[in-house]
């Protein structure tokens, strides 16, 4: 998991549109899975080899045309200033006013102090040089060369039209590739040699003298120090790539990481570290537990081969072969809350309906909030209810609330309550019918006109179909009970306490039948419950022990299979989930986020401290999610979304291909609506409706479709038939690996 202070990120700040008769959608949102953003591109060269920045001047190397002098004061315009051309060469290095270019049979020294005129200076012998490194102080300058098979050489530039040489350095099957200097050491990248490290104090500058060397699995072709106590290595093909070396006299080989391609080159900055990685582009690497743990964090494509890359300010500039320079704006927001919601005597859960936050505190049932304007919530109603203490749980379906109560007075302590309130006039609640019923009640899930609620004995089953009447209509004992439970369709899903995932046939409400019982946790509870898709998503939760994080395949009602158990570093009771990414509240008081694309293997992203202990809820708007922060914290804490694919920052300009240029009309709709799209190809498609919760309504078309323009309506309905309710949904067409989305309005 990446240190929250050295995440790198883009926000995608949108507008907040007026929709008639809908919700006006603030559509921002922050991608914090992206680090790095395609600003500008240089194609002024063939065979890209090299790049650095000096005096704000950007140089670059073409193994066929020589050096480059390029204005990139306009980063999105790069501008070539002058071109010096001796000839084929490879990489450089600069000091001074002076650029050092690395070729067959020399050492050209290139005068770049006016970057529009470049003239050569001199051209040193040398065998094959690959790389080189300069010193340079007031009295001496010193290059380092490094000679491929033949070794490396040092040689006294200061008058380069008399070079002087110094000590040369042989090793058999060995090929130095690429140096770097750190204080008084001087570091190689030694092909199947791995790491060499040489001091070169002040008595040692002509003759450096070897401290020591580790060998790494692949082949080092480049290497950086990092700002903690280690070397990163840009290690060869795969299955190796990136590798990681103390830089302890002498080092040692620590840990590797397989990348794609080809690593050439890295740059660490702080937690992260950038890999050229060859034609499989770039790779972001989060190396705050180098030593055990690194982790690929984000894949980039470039247009041809990354081979070298430069860290200047806020940018990363990659030498991509036949692609040119490619130039990166490194992103860095910091992720934190926004400002807290206030909540008399605390928050201790939370649902959102249609522009509306729900509230439930200690000692009132329900407060309302206008949440249509993120930034500017409003309190419509605090409504009390002198008999009830709290609500365990509550839903809310079209204004009306669904709630599990607990009684104030000590005596009855142990008798529940199932409470209807309405809120269709959210400023005015008006409490509905009630039922007294025994025992411990936690969770609830609504289908149609009858509400399930997790409790002690398994589940009950209540009819709702009167608002002002509701009744227990059965009891399905479930042995040790249930704490959680969600519908699927006409399928329910209740969690257990000792970790089972237990799920119900209540098609015919009356008499709901047990399908299956999936040991999901053998020492955890499962408290919370969410679904997206075909996946069923839950946390188990041990006190004072470890958490994990479970990802079901629930396609198949009755066959539900584990498809990982991931462990988690907080503990955790409650989450959101839309697909992509699952919001998890711990119990330690925090907020932890999880890229949930690959079910097969979720992935850490980010915690979050609240500054309040145990969280009691989290529910998710179109642009937030909401933390309880109970009694203690007597607040909401807004943290602004992940983006979805739909909603993300426009993809850097060369993943801009196969778009399907998807539209809807009309738009907002009533009751039906066409969409049309695009394919460069022929495809296997699938174009569904979800709804901002990421839950899947409708599969309106799975299939193969043909080159060309395709349009396919959506009535407005739900698989089930029924008739969806107005608001915000999502068109989503997935074809050849990627997916587009669009949103549609339905208005009545």
């Amino acid at each position: 998991m990446v240190a929250l202070h050295l995440l790198r990120r883009s926000l995608t700040v949108g507008i907040l549109v007026a929709l008639p008769g809908a919700l006006a959608l603030a559509q921002d949102c922050v991608d914090y899975t992206k680090h790095l953003e395609l600003v500008g591109r240089w194609q002024g060269a063939s065979h890209v080899r090299d790049v650095k920045v000096h005096d704000g001047i950007l140089y670059v190397t073409d193994q066929q045309d020589g050096l480059f002098a390029i204005d990139w004061s306009n980063p999105t315009a790069p501008v070539t200033l002058d071109s010096f051309d001796p000839g084929w060469v490879n990489k450089f290095d600069v000091a001074e006013d002076r650029a050092y270019l690395c070729a067959l049979d020399n050492l050209y020294i290139v005068d770049i102090s006016d970057p529009s005129a470049l003239s050569l200076v001199a051209a040193v012998p040398t065998d094959n040089a690959l790389d080189c490194v300069v010193y340079s102080d007031l009295w001496t300058t010193i290059a380092y060369v490094c000679n491929g098979e033949y070794g490396f050489q040092t040689i006294n530039v200061n008058l380069p039209d008399q070079p002087d040489y110094g000590c040369g350095f042989s090793y058999a099957s060995m090929s130095f590739q690429d140096a770097v200097i750190d204080g008084d050491a001087l570091w190689f990248a030694v092909g199947e040699g791995g790491v060499f490290k040489f001091d070169i104090s002040e008595s040692l500058l002509y003759c450096p003298h070897g401290i020591g060397s580790t060998n790494t699995p692949g082949f080092a072709y480049g290497l950086n120090r990092g700002e903690n106590s280690a070397v990163f290595v840009a290690d060869g093909d795969y299955p190796y790539g990136f590798a990681a070396v103390s830089s302890g006299d002498p080092p040692h080989f620590m840990n590797s990481l397989p990348t794609d391609g080809t690593a050439y080159d890295i740059e660490p900055i702080g937690t992260l570290a950038y890999v050229a990685d060859g034609d499989a582009g770039l790779k972001v690497v989060d190396i705050t537990r180098y030593w055990e743990d690194p982790t690929v964090i984000e894949e980039i494509e470039t247009f041809d081969s990354a081979r070298e890359l430069w860290l200047e300010g806020e940018y990363l500039l990659v030498a991509d072969d036949g692609g040119g320079i490619l130039i990166y704006r490194v992103l860095d927001i910091e992720p934190a809350f926004e400002a807290a919601i206030p909540v008399i005597h605390g928050s201790w859960g939370t649902q959102y309906e249609d522009g509306l936050v729900y509230s439930t505190p200690v000692g009132y049932m329900l407060s309302i909030f206008d949440y249509s304007d993120p930034a500017a919530p409003v309190q419509l109603a605090e409504w009390i209810n002198p008999t009830i203490l709290y609500l365990t749980d509550f839903r809310v379906r079209d204004g009306i609330c669904y709630g599990l109560g607990e009684y104030a007075t000590r005596d009855e302590r142990d008798s529940w309550v199932f409470h209807i309130v309405d809120c269709t006039d959210p400023a005015n609640p008006l409490a509905r019918g009630h039922v007294h019923l025994g025992g411990s009640m936690l969770d609830l899930a609504l289908v149609g006109t009858h509400a399930f609620v997790a409790c002690g004995e398994g589940l009950r089953v209540m009819d709702v179909s009167d608002l002002d009447a509701p009744s227990l209509l059965t009891t399905l004992t479930i042995s040790g009970g249930t704490v959680s439970c969600i519908a699927a369709g006409n399928v329910l899903y209740l969690g257990t306490p000792t970790g089972e995932i237990v799920a119900v046939d209540v098609s015919v409400p009356s008499a709901p039948q047990l399908l299956q019982t999936l040991p999901v946790s053998s020492s955890g509870a499962c408290w919370d419950l969410a679904i997206a898709g075909d996946h069923l998503y839950s946390p188990t939760y041990v006190w004072q022990g470890e958490s994990n994080f479970h990802v079901l395949d629930i396609g198949t009602p009755g066959a539900a299979t584990v498809l990982s158990s991931t462990t988690i570093t907080a503990p955790t009771q409650y989450l959101v989930c839309d697909g992509e990414f699952a919001y998890l509240a711990d119990v330690d008081g925090g907020l932890t986020l999880l890229d949930v694309r690959d079910p097969s293997a979720p992935r850490e992203l980010l915690t979050l401290e609240t500054g309040f202990a145990t969280p009691s809820g989290i529910t998710m708007t179109p642009t937030r999610v909401l933390v309880d922060t109970g009694y203690y914290g007597s607040s909401l804490l807004p943290f602004r979304r992940q983006c979805l694919a739909n909603t993300a920052a426009d993809d850097p300009p060369q993943a801009a291909i196969d778009r399907f240029a998807m539209r809807s009309s009309p738009n907002p709709f009533n009751p039906a609506t066409v969409l049309t799209f695009d394919l460069p190809r022929a495809a296997t498609a699938t174009l569904a409706i979800y709804d901002v919760a990421g839950r899947q309504l409708r599969t309106l078309f799975a299939g193969n479709l043909g080159e060309g323009s395709h349009s396919i309506p959506w009535d407005g309905r739900a698989d089930t038939g029924s008739r969806l309710p107005s608001g915000i949904y999502l068109a989503r067409l997935t074809a050849e690996g990627r997916s587009e989305a669009i949103q549609l309005v339905l208005v009545k």
